[in-house]
């Protein structure tokens, strides 16, 4: 859920990236570090303005794009044309045009189901200006949403760009329309992208371009993850990556290639702050918004696109979809589940984490894109002007986390039932990924979220049962295994590359260490003890497993602590409700996941 692409080769890839000389299209980024959103003197609050680089550079050698339409444009003579999901003469402007397209597009099965739950099936079908469709990529959740602007922005040629901060340098760096710079020159080694050596098929017609699809073998096999799990299996080929889904989306490889860079160096702490999206009161959600959540100032958080909204009479109703870590086709969820998210705490609502810090002060909660407009010759990132109206400053806390409660008040009516299968929901999905990430903390903890509402929900009329009798109804031994760790505290919560098979072994490890003692003990929890992982790695190795040694995956403050902490929780003593969690095991192993 979190985006996380840190690796070891960080400190390698940043040196390599600014050198200062022209760079190779073939280089690799995959597992390269995003960039700090945010520099050192950059202000806290925003401004409905916020100023941006000279618009000189929109003929300069790093152009991915020509700038031919404004997002304000009703009445041109290419705002007049059909689209994707508009007719001819709309009346729209291009900023509501992309909501349009956004919700326009339709539901899907995703190509691997859900293996644990037979949960979070549901995901997108993209469509392009040429007809085309694709099945939703492989992507994490940023990525999804940069993906979705970024490619409408170059297949409209409207203004675009996201900025972030280079602390090496120390710049603040624009990655837009007009390529990859600072406010004075093109950024490091990054591609000059108005040379011949990345081509724009767009004179093509449709019929030429679907007939025989212009297709860039250097771009194909380019990933964004260093443990390449963002692999693209439409096409039938072992080197299909993220760059092959561009590849495939984009007549203009210009900008393929450049969306694989901005997709590279910014994430959800980019969408996080207020000089790239703005804050948005909940009366105005619509398609195309995003929702952050946010649980830490530094670190990455999560990114989430409203697919489908209505804000009628003061109530809300939505959808949203999101990628993931590894990278997965998005998920599409229901109003139940949707309102979950919109409700929880680290979408900017009151409270602090762990370290002290205000959620409020950490750039979560409903935000939209802002748009690129040309002002006395330099370009500012600013709204929309029908959107001033429904902007709330990033400094203004109190109105900041009073959505969560008027999310939580306003939405529209779901039965007592959908809020429990909702919350199991969630629960599952986080469990699934800990099969696939065993070393996942975002994951334990959204667990442990998704069961403090179960137990408020279940407390309450017309269920009324105790925490302990919805823990004896819904825990698995894999929740105690998996006990929720605090984030700067654990080593473990630093660590990507866990597997599914390690997920395996860890379990079988426990089953046999609870089969060995006479009387109830809890079973071993999953985390770093005298500073590393020596029990479960060695009966790893006597059964033939492979494990994957310990690495600080991201960045990681707390890589030298001994023994991870645990997270307080509120549930049941395992020794008390032991029976019925190796009932639950028992179940598991005998029933096929998928059989109804």
């Amino acid at each position: 859920m979190l985006r996380v692409k840190y690796v070891g080769l960080v400190a390698f890839a940043l040196a390599t990236l600014h050198c200062g000389n022209q760079g190779d299209d073939f280089s690799e980024l995959s597992g390269v570090q995003e960039l700090p959103a945010e520099g050192p003197t950059d202000s806290k609050s925003d401004k409905l303005t916020e100023r941006g680089i000279s618009a000189g550079y929109d003929n300069s050698l790093t152009r991915v794009w020509r700038v031919l339409n404004q997002w304000e444009d009703r009445d041109t003579e290419n705002a007049r044309k059909a689209g994707m999901a508009w007719e001819a003469d709309s009346g729209l402007n291009w900023d509501e045009k992309y909501a349009k397209w956004v919700g326009s597009l339709e539901k899907a099965k995703k190509l691997d189901l859900n293996p644990y739950s037979g949960k979070y099936d549901d995901t997108l079908v993209l469509t392009t200006p040429w007809g085309k469709t694709l099945p939703a990529a492989y992507m994490d959740c940023a990525d999804t949403a940069l993906f979705l602007r970024a490619s409408f922005s170059a297949w409209y040629n409207l203004p675009f760009y996201v900025r972030s901060y280079d602390p090496s340098i120390p710049a603040t760096i624009y990655f837009g329309h007009f390529g990859i710079r600072t406010s004075t020159k093109h950024w490091g080694n990054s591609p000059e992208f108005n040379t011949s050596r990345y081509r724009d098929y767009s004179n093509l017609t449709t019929d030429e371009a679907l007939a025989d699809w212009p297709r860039t073998p250097s771009l194909r096999p380019k990933s964004l993850v260093a443990s390449r799990q963002d692999h693209q299996p439409f096409w039938d080929s072992a080197d299909d990556y993220t760059g092959a889904y561009l590849d495939e989306a984009h007549l203009n490889k210009k900008a393929a290639y450049f969306i694989y860079w901005l997709m590279a160096y910014n994430g959800s702490a980019s969408l996080a702050r207020s000089y790239n999206t703005y804050n948005l009161a909940p009366q105005a959600i619509d398609t195309g918004d995003v929702l952050v959540h946010r649980r830490h100032k530094r670190g990455t958080g999560h990114t989430m696109v409203v697919i489908r909204a209505e804000a009628v009479n003061n109530k809300i109703s939505a959808e949203i979809v999101w990628g993931n870590l590894p990278p997965a086709q998005a998920t599409w969820t229901n109003q139940a589940q949707t309102k979950s998210r919109f409700t929880n705490i680290h979408g900017g609502g009151e409270g602090t984490d762990d370290l002290g810090d205000a959620y409020a002060e950490m750039g979560g909660g409903l935000k939209r894109f802002r748009v690129a407009k040309k002002i006395g010759g330099r370009w500012y990132n600013t709204t929309m002007v029908a959107d001033e109206e429904d902007w709330i400053d990033s400094t203004d806390h109190e109105a900041l986390t009073a959505r969560i409660t008027q999310f939580q008040d306003n939405w529209g009516k779901i039965t007592i039932a959908d809020q429990r299968d909702a919350l199991l929901n969630e629960i599952e999905a986080a469990r699934a990924h800990l099969h696939k990430l065993p070393a996942s903390c975002s994951a334990r903890e959204n667990r442990e979220n998704a069961f403090k509402g179960l137990y408020k929900l279940m407390g309450a009329e017309p269920f009324g049962l105790s925490n302990e009798i919805t823990d004896l109804f819904y825990r698995r031994l894999e929740d105690y295994v998996f006990a929720p760790l605090v984030y700067n505290k654990s080593k473990t919560c630093c660590w990507n590359s866990s597997t599914n098979a390690m997920f395996e072994s860890i379990m079988d490890f426990a089953k046999a260490h609870i089969e060995k003692n006479r009387h109830c003990e809890r079973p071993p929890v999953f985390k770093a003890t005298e500073g590393g992982y020596t029990a479960f790695a060695k009966f790893a190795s006597l059964n033939g497993v492979a494990w994957q040694p310990w690495n600080d995956d991201e960045s990681c403050a707390q890589a030298n602590v001994v023994d991870d902490t645990e997270d307080e929780t509120t549930w049941t003593p395992y020794c008390e409700i032991e029976d019925e969690l190796l009932m639950h095991q028992k179940w598991n192993e005998d029933d096929s996941p998928n059989e109804e």
